[in-house]
């Protein structure tokens, strides 16, 4: 997992796929949500929308209970759905974060702002 994240970060993206998921069978439920997170972040990194959008639902879906991840996840689905030109999906994954965080935090002020360039609120 930290090679993987480290070739990330130099932005070898196809590499860091690799590392992440051999790194797969050896993490907890945290340590999956947290690799399939940045199995998206990298597939979106390397302009694959539609793969990053798929990644990073399965996060907020599969492991809702780990932490920030879920949200975290669903935040990014909606940005890489509204990049698709997917407004539906992005307003609907937007409502949700805002439904769940409210507007007092960052999740939710990212979501409202997401809202507001869509063209209108809840």
């Amino acid at each position: 997992m930290k090679a993987g994240y480290f070739l990330h970060q130099m932005g070898q993206y196809d590499r860091a796929l690799l590392a992440y998921r051999s790194a797969e069978f050896f993490q907890d439920r945290e340590g999956k949500a947290r690799l399939h997170f940045w199995i998206a972040d990298c597939q979106e990194a390397m302009g694959d929308l539609k793969a990053a959008v798929a990644g990073f639902l399965k996060v907020s879906y599969l492991y809702s209970d780990q932490g920030m991840w879920g949200v975290t996840s669903t935040l990014r689905a909606a940005l890489a759905s509204e990049k698709l030109g997917d407004e539906a999906q992005a307003r609907q994954l937007f409502e949700k974060v805002l439904a769940s965080q409210g507007e007092d935090n960052d999740f939710g002020r990212s979501a409202r702002e997401g809202l507001d360039r869509l063209g209108g609120s809840p």
